[in-house]
Protein backbone atom coordinates (compact mmCIF):
# COMPACT_ATOMS: atom_id res chain seq x y z
CA UNK A 1 0.00 0.00 0.00
CA UNK A 2 0.92 3.61 -0.62
CA UNK A 3 1.68 5.85 1.82
CA UNK A 4 -1.57 8.13 0.31
CA UNK A 5 -3.75 5.06 0.36
CA UNK A 6 -3.03 4.27 3.93
CA UNK A 7 -3.42 8.07 5.03
CA UNK A 8 -7.25 8.11 2.88
CA UNK A 9 -7.92 4.80 4.85
CA UNK A 10 -7.35 6.48 8.01
CA UNK A 11 -8.98 9.56 8.05
CA UNK A 12 -12.29 7.60 6.52
CA UNK A 13 -11.91 5.04 9.29
CA UNK A 14 -12.20 8.15 11.68
CA UNK A 15 -14.77 10.13 10.46
CA UNK A 16 -17.63 10.18 8.35
CA UNK A 17 -19.70 13.00 7.23
CA UNK A 18 -23.22 12.19 7.87
CA UNK A 19 -25.70 14.46 5.61
CA UNK A 20 -29.56 14.34 7.10
CA UNK A 21 -32.06 15.03 4.26
CA UNK A 22 -34.57 15.43 6.49
CA UNK A 23 -32.36 18.64 7.78
CA UNK A 24 -30.81 20.11 4.35
CA UNK A 25 -33.16 22.75 2.57
CA UNK A 26 -30.42 22.14 -0.45
CA UNK A 27 -29.54 26.20 -0.15
CA UNK A 28 -25.78 25.28 -1.44
CA UNK A 29 -23.81 26.59 1.01
CA UNK A 30 -22.00 23.81 2.39
CA UNK A 31 -21.06 23.21 -1.92
CA UNK A 32 -20.01 26.94 -2.18
CA UNK A 33 -17.51 26.88 0.90
CA UNK A 34 -16.00 23.02 -0.24
CA UNK A 35 -12.54 23.11 -1.04
CA UNK A 36 -12.49 20.28 -3.24
CA UNK A 37 -15.89 20.36 -4.76
CA UNK A 38 -16.50 17.22 -3.11
CA UNK A 39 -20.40 18.58 -2.21
CA UNK A 40 -21.66 20.71 -5.44
CA UNK A 41 -24.73 22.50 -5.72
CA UNK A 42 -26.87 22.36 -9.10
CA UNK A 43 -30.71 24.07 -9.70
CA UNK A 44 -32.36 23.35 -12.76
CA UNK A 45 -36.31 24.04 -13.89
CA UNK A 46 -37.41 21.10 -11.97
CA UNK A 47 -34.95 20.47 -9.29
CA UNK A 48 -32.49 21.37 -6.86
CA UNK A 49 -29.58 18.97 -6.08
CA UNK A 50 -26.99 18.42 -3.31
CA UNK A 51 -24.22 15.76 -4.35
CA UNK A 52 -21.29 14.43 -1.93
CA UNK A 53 -18.54 12.58 -3.01
CA UNK A 54 -16.70 10.99 -0.22
CA UNK A 55 -13.98 10.05 -2.15
CA UNK A 56 -12.98 13.70 -2.94
CA UNK A 57 -13.77 14.41 0.56
CA UNK A 58 -11.16 16.18 3.00
CA UNK A 59 -13.11 15.73 5.97
CA UNK A 60 -11.88 19.70 6.81
CA UNK A 61 -15.49 20.19 8.40
CA UNK A 62 -15.92 23.68 6.20
CA UNK A 63 -19.59 22.66 5.00
CA UNK A 64 -20.57 21.64 8.41
CA UNK A 65 -19.57 25.38 9.74
CA UNK A 66 -21.72 27.02 6.72
CA UNK A 67 -24.82 24.74 6.96
CA UNK A 68 -27.42 27.01 8.80
CA UNK A 69 -29.60 23.88 9.05
CA UNK A 70 -27.61 21.62 11.44
CA UNK A 71 -27.76 19.03 8.13
CA UNK A 72 -24.23 17.75 8.41
CA UNK A 73 -22.28 16.06 10.87
CA UNK A 74 -18.62 15.22 11.45
CA UNK A 75 -18.96 11.74 12.99
CA UNK A 76 -15.51 11.47 14.55
CA UNK A 77 -15.88 7.97 16.19
CA UNK A 78 -13.94 4.78 15.56
CA UNK A 79 -15.03 3.16 12.62
CA UNK A 80 -12.56 1.13 10.83
CA UNK A 81 -14.36 1.35 6.84
CA UNK A 82 -12.29 1.62 3.83
CA UNK A 83 -12.55 3.86 0.81
CA UNK A 84 -13.43 0.57 -1.47
CA UNK A 85 -16.82 0.06 0.70
CA UNK A 86 -17.74 3.72 0.73
CA UNK A 87 -21.03 4.59 -1.61
CA UNK A 88 -19.56 6.68 -3.75
CA UNK A 89 -21.70 9.94 -3.22
CA UNK A 90 -24.48 11.08 -0.94
CA UNK A 91 -27.39 13.28 -3.09
CA UNK A 92 -30.36 14.82 -1.70
CA UNK A 93 -32.59 15.83 -4.34
CA UNK A 94 -35.37 18.53 -3.87
CA UNK A 95 -38.37 20.26 -6.09
CA UNK A 96 -37.80 23.99 -6.60
CA UNK A 97 -40.27 26.84 -6.35
CA UNK A 98 -40.41 29.10 -9.26
CA UNK A 99 -41.20 32.66 -9.84
CA UNK A 100 -45.22 33.74 -10.61
CA UNK A 101 -44.59 36.56 -12.19
CA UNK A 102 -41.44 35.33 -14.50
CA UNK A 103 -41.57 31.54 -14.38
CA UNK A 104 -37.77 31.88 -13.44
CA UNK A 105 -36.65 29.08 -10.31
CA UNK A 106 -36.18 30.72 -7.01
CA UNK A 107 -34.71 27.85 -4.96
CA UNK A 108 -35.58 24.58 -3.27
CA UNK A 109 -39.00 24.87 -1.93
CA UNK A 110 -37.75 23.61 1.62
CA UNK A 111 -35.56 26.75 1.18
CA UNK A 112 -38.16 28.75 0.79
CA UNK A 113 -40.26 27.97 3.21
CA UNK A 114 -37.18 28.38 5.60
CA UNK A 115 -37.11 31.61 4.72
CA UNK A 116 -40.16 32.56 5.04
CA UNK A 117 -40.21 31.01 8.56
CA UNK A 118 -37.40 33.43 9.47
CA UNK A 119 -39.13 36.68 8.19
CA UNK A 120 -41.89 35.60 9.70
CA UNK A 121 -39.90 35.23 13.45
CA UNK A 122 -38.99 39.09 13.12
Amino acid sequence: MSVGKDFKEFLVGELKLIIDPEKCIVCGSCAAVCPTSATTFMIDSEKALIKHSENRCLFCGRCVDACQMDARVLNREFNPVYVGDLEPSQAIELTVVHCRRCGKVIASKKHVIHVGELIKEN
